[in-house]
C-alpha cells in the first residue's frame, strides 16, 4: 500500500509541474508552451491566433536601374541597405559599387569599384551598414573596405575569410557588430568540403560570438547541403532567429547577441514536391558553379520555408512554401508570429514570384521601418511603408 501510494504521489508531482511548466499561449489554445531549462518551446498549431491580421502595403518609392546614364545607376543589383536617415544603399555586384539614394529615391553619389587599389574590390557580393561605416568583404583579397556614409574611403581591414562566400547576408546590428556567416572549408583526400559559423562579428571580422556551428563536412556540388549551410535568419532589437534545422523541419531558434537560447518556434509543415514547370524552371536557373562546371539541383523537393524575416514591431515573419499548380509564378505566402505564436497567414497577392531557393525573379525583405521589393527582371527596387489591420 505504501509503495502504491508513493507512485501516487509521483504521478501527482509529475502532473503539478507538467502543469506549471506548459501554458497556453492565448484563449484561442493555437499553441502550447512548454519551458525547460530556462528556454520555452513554442508548438504551434495550424489554427491562427488572429485571423483577422493583414499587412497593407501604403506609399511607394521606385528606384530603377540600367536607365540611360549608366554612371548614375545600378546595372545588377545583389544588395540593398538603408541607413537610420532612411538614405537607400544599392550594391552592384556586376560593377563593385554602392550607389546611394536618398529616402525619395534620389540619386546621390556612388562610391567603390573593381581593382586592388585603396577602396578597391573584386567579388564581393554585399555590404553591410555597421554605425557610421558602409563594409564591404572582399574575401578573394582577404581584406574588408570600410567608407563613411558619405562614400569617403576609410581603411582596409585584414580579414580571413574563405573564397566560398556570396549572398547577400551580412547585417549590421551595432557600431561594430555584424552578424551573418562565416563560411568554413577544409580538403581531405583531394575533396573539398564547406560548413559554417553563424556567429556575430565586429569590424575587423573577428567572431565575437558563436551563434550556431554547421560541421565542415558537407560537399560544395551537395545542393541540399549549401542550404543548410546558407540558412535563412532574421535580427530586431537584440533578438535573434534563425533556422538550424533547414530545409527539413519548419523549427526557428530565438536567441539573445550573449548566444543564449531563449526559444524554440515550431508549426507543423511538411515538404511539399516541385510540380514540373517549377522543377524545370530551378533546373534551368541555378546559378550554383564550383570549378566552373554548373551543378544541376536535386529539387524534388522545397525547402519548408524559404527566408526569416523581422518587421518593425518585432514579428517574427516566416515565407513558408506551399503546394502549386501547373504554372511557375505565385504569391507569396508569409506565416507572422508575435512573441512565439501563430497570429496568421498572409498572401502577397500583389507580387508573383517563382517559389524556389535561388529566386531568379523577385526577391523581398524587411529593412528598417520598410518593406522592400526587388523585382530582378525588371531591375526595379520598390520600398513600400506598411502597416497592418487587425492587430
Amino acid at each position: 500500500m505504501k509503495k502504491f501510494s508513493k507512485i501516487l504521489i509521483g504521478m501527482f508531482t509529475f502532473s503539478l509541474l507538467l502543469s506549471l511548466l506548459t501554458v497556453g499561449c492565448s484563449n484561442n489554445e493555437t499553441c502550447t508552451i512548454t519551458e525547460r531549462e530556462g528556454v520555452k518551446y513554442y508548438s504551434n498549431r495550424n489554427a491562427p491566433a488572429n485571423p483577422n491580421l493583414k499587412l497593407v502595403i501604403d506609399n511607394k518609392v521606385e528606384i530603377t536601374g540600367l536607365e540611360q546614364d549608366t554612371m548614375v545607376t545600378f546595372t545588377r543589383a545583389s544588395d540593398m541597405e538603408m541607413d537610420k536617415d532612411g538614405n537607400i544603399y544599392i550594391f552592384d555586384a556586376a560593377k563593385q559599387t554602392i550607389f546611394k539614394y536618398d529616402k525619395t529615391g534620389k540619386y546621390l553619389m556612388n562610391f567603390c569599384s573593381a581593382g586592388n587599389g585603396p577602396g578597391e574590390i573584386v567579388g564581393a557580393q554585399d555590404m553591410v551598414i555597421v554605425g557610421d561605416s558602409v563594409g564591404v568583404a572582399s574575401p578573394g583579397q582577404a581584406k574588408f573596405a570600410l567608407f563613411d556614409l558619405n562614400g569617403n574611403f576609410g581603411e582596409n581591414k585584414k580579414i580571413q575569410v574563405p573564397g566560398l562566400y556570396y549572398g547577400a547576408s551580412d547585417k549590421g546590428i551595432g557600431d561594430d557588430e555584424i552578424i551573418g556567416y562565416f563560411p568554413t572549408l577544409k580538403a581531405e583526400d583531394d575533396k573539398v568540403f564547406i560548413g559554417n559559423k553563424f556567429s556575430i562579428k565586429n569590424k575587423k571580422y573577428e567572431i565575437t560570438t558563436l551563434l550556431h556551428e554547421i560541421p565542415t563536412e558537407y560537399e560544395p556540388m551537395d545542393i541540399e547541403g549549401a542550404k543548410i549551410i546558407f540558412m535563412p535568419f532574421a535580427y530586431h532589437k537584440g533578438n535573434i532567429f534563425f533556422a538550424p534545422n533547414f530545409p527539413e523541419s519548419y523549427r526557428i531558434h530565438w536567441k539573445n547577441k550573449a548566444g543564449d537560447l531563449l526559444g524554440v518556434i515550431s508549426k507543423h509543415n511538411a515538404r511539399i514536391e516541385y510540380n514540373p514547370e517549377e522543377k524545370k524552371h530551378y533546373e534551368e536557373t541555378s546559378g550554383f558553379v564550383w570549378n566552373g562546371e554548373q551543378i544541376i539541383p536535386n529539387c524534388k523537393l522545397k525547402s519548408v520555408m524559404n527566408g526569416l524575416y523581422a518587421d518593425k514591431f518585432g514579428q517574427l515573419l516566416v515565407w513558408v512554401s506551399q503546394k502549386r499548380p501547373e504554372g511557375v509564378k505565385h504569391s507569396p505566402s508569409i506565416d507572422i508570429f508575435k512573441d512565439g505564436e501563430f497570429q496568421n497567414t498572409i498572401i502577397l497577392d500583389q507580387f508573383e514570384i517563382v517559389e524556389s531557393h535561388t529566386p531568379t525573379d523577385m526577391k523581398f525583405d524587411f529593412k528598417e521601418d520598410k518593406f522592400v521589393v526587388y523585382d530582378i527582371s525588371e531591375n526595379v527596387f520598390t520600398i513600400y511603408d506598411y502597416h497592418y489591420e487587425g492587430m
